[in-house]
């Protein structure tokens, strides 16, 4: 199971925002806050196993299962299932979305098939890695958006003043006090 993220969402933190936090009024650091926002946006991503914005991911899986869980939060909608099978190993065949539903929770969510419906079986004679490509779009929980956003306004905050002697890391998460919201939110870390 691999997850490969193939569209970041739009950013969730305003530069805007960022600089008002930290009293900034000129333009002067602007590069730079733009990339500690970028890092801590996915570094919190990571960190609290929550989206933050709208991303599209692939996960790729060697075989079909009863039930696929997806360790990505707030799952929004599947874009696609795509396998090889062993009649055409080298054209990608797609499962027509009749064959599933999406079962959404707050934590995980999960591919489940309908009632009368079984996945390809032809892809079981198949000897390669990751034959399943399934495409799925997830969005920040705006329940808890508000929370994501102090998070990253502490992270980056602590990373703009102490710059040069600290990195985004497990250490300055938790010495910025990010990592209590982030805490808040409940979700197990993966």
């Amino acid at each position: 199971m691999m997850y490969t993220r193939t569209v970041e969402g739009d950013n969730p933190l305003s530069l805007a925002t960022v600089k008002q936090a930290l009293k900034l009024s000129t333009n002067r650091d602007d590069d730079f806050l733009t990339l500690l926002m970028s890092a801590v946006i996915s570094f919190g991503e990571g960190y609290s196993g929550r989206e933050f914005r709208s991303n599209t991911f692939t996960l790729l899986l060697d075989y079909f299962c009863e039930r696929i869980r997806i360790k990505k939060s707030q799952t929004t909608s599947i874009t696609s299932i795509k396998y090889y099978d062993q009649s055409t190993p080298s054209v990608q065949q797609t499962v027509a979305d009749t064959v599933y539903y999406l079962k959404q929770s707050r934590s995980w969510s999960d591919i489940i098939l309908n009632t009368a419906q079984d996945w390809p079986t032809d892809i079981d004679e198949l000897q390669a890695e990751h034959r399943i490509e399934i495409e799925f779009v997830t969005r920040a929980d705006p329940e808890y958006l508000d929370l994501y956003k102090q998070a990253m306004i502490r992270h980056i905050s602590y990373l703009y003043q102490n710059r040069g002697d600290c990195e985004v890391d497990d250490k300055s998460v938790k010495l910025s006090g990010a990592s209590e919201l982030y805490g808040i939110m409940g979700m197990p870390r993966i």
